[in-house]
This record gives structure tokens, sequence and C-alpha cells, in this order.
């Protein structure tokens, strides 16, 4: 699993809860860190939040889309919500939009 902030507490609260639940889990501060992760790893599961400074959740979500049988399942986690980012996201390939706070 793979999750995606350029928030450090984000990224590492939820790396906490996945690694608590079971999970192996990798982490990125941005897209071009993302990508690289993937093509080593190639993650079964990508979280990713829309807005980073080096291109954002729905760039990387067309770039993983590319690749071939291994593409992960994405699921975007984001404070951004509005109908616009969701279908924006689900159009670049996210399979699942959640509006942070994540409950």
């Amino acid at each position: 699993m793979l999750v995606v902030d350029d928030q450090a507490f984000m990224r590492r609260a939820m790396g906490d809860i996945l690694m608590d639940a079971g999970h192996r889990v990798l982490l990125a501060g941005g897209v071009v860190e993302a990508v690289a992760l993937a093509a080593r790893e190639a993650p079964q599961v990508v979280i990713v939040d829309l807005v980073m400074p080096d291109g954002g959740g729905i760039e990387l979500c067309r770039r993983l889309d590319g690749r071939d049988a291994r593409r992960p399942h994405i699921i975007v986690v984001s404070a951004l919500g509005d109908r616009d980012d969701v279908l924006d996201a689900i159009a670049a390939s996210a399979d699942e939009f959640l509006r942070k706070p994540v409950e």
C-alpha cells in the first residue's frame, strides 16, 4: 500500500493506522516520489491527496493508470471535495474518493 500526501503528519498518521491493521505501507510526499515507488514496488492500493507541490493527485492517478495489469486500486483522500473535484478524480482513474477528515 502506498500513501501519498505532502503533509508529513497526515502521511505518517495514515501509514501508522494501516501498519497497525497489518498492511505493508510505503510513504511518499509527492508525485515524483510516488511514481518511482509505484514503479519499483507495484503496490496494490494507492491512497493519494489531491493537492501536492509537484503536480497533484489527479496527475498521479493518470500516471498510475497507464501501467499494465498491475494497476493499483486508487483511493483519493482530500480536503477538496466539491462535485468537480470528485468527477475529475474519477475521470483520471481514481476508484474511490473520500473527503478529509476521514472517520
